[in-house]
């Protein structure tokens, strides 16, 4: 069987200070023990408007001009973490369940109360021992980014928003990139938000 090849388009928000270093120097992230999806450059899979939403809210923006940057990702299947299919989640499962019995030792202590952590490290332990250069999951999110819609109807439709992420850990798999979307205006955001998922 030959290489098969998995194409996506992704949109990360940012600022328009950002957009001309990831022009210049191409991207970076801050290395965090909370990532998602473990380290690396966040996408969301074929939503513009999602990735709109992320940055307008975002007091990392706040007194910025903003922009959405389109990216075209590429990467070999084998090398892809998809925790959409089955048999993805399951070698994961498998791995975690292996760590939480005790089977296998680890020299990191999983944090009791953030789960966030503990999935970002371990994830970050599949995708080395596997050799996985990208990581994509779907999230639900109770009225993220439809907040609108439901104050003028009334009520809580009971819907869960739902967000696909990638997560590039490897940025050779980043073919193209251009912004898409751009506000000159500076936004201003109020740090009260409350953290997305909570």
């Amino acid at each position: 069987m030959g290489v098969v090849m998995n194409n996506y388009i992704g949109y990360h928000g940012t600022s328009e200070e950002n957009f001309e270093k990831i022009e210049k120097e191409g991207f970076t992230y801050k290395l965090r023990d909370n990532h998602w999806l473990s380290p690396g450059i966040y996408f969301y899979l074929d939503d513009l408007e999602q990735a709109k939403v992320f940055v307008k809210n975002n007091p990392n923006y706040s007194n910025k001009c903003i922009c959405v940057i389109e990216a075209e990702i590429e990467c070999n299947e084998k090398y892809v973490l998809d925790f959409r299919k089955r048999e993805n989640k399951s070698d994961f499962l498998r791995l975690y369940k292996e760590i939480t019995d005790k089977k296998i030792e680890l020299n990191y202590i999983l944090d009791e109360k953030d789960k966030n952590i503990n999935r970002s490290f371990l994830i970050a332990k599949f995708c080395i021992e596997q050799n996985k250069k990208i990581v994509i999951k779907t999230f639900l999110h109770k009225n993220r980014g439809i907040k609108e819609f439901e104050s003028e109807i009334g009520y809580d439709s009971g819907i869960e928003y739902e967000e696909v992420q990638i997560c590039v850990r490897d940025e050779s798999c980043i073919k193209k990139i251009k912004k898409i979307y751009e506000e000159k205006e500076k936004i201003l955001v109020f740090k009260t938000r409350k953290k997305w998922g909570k």
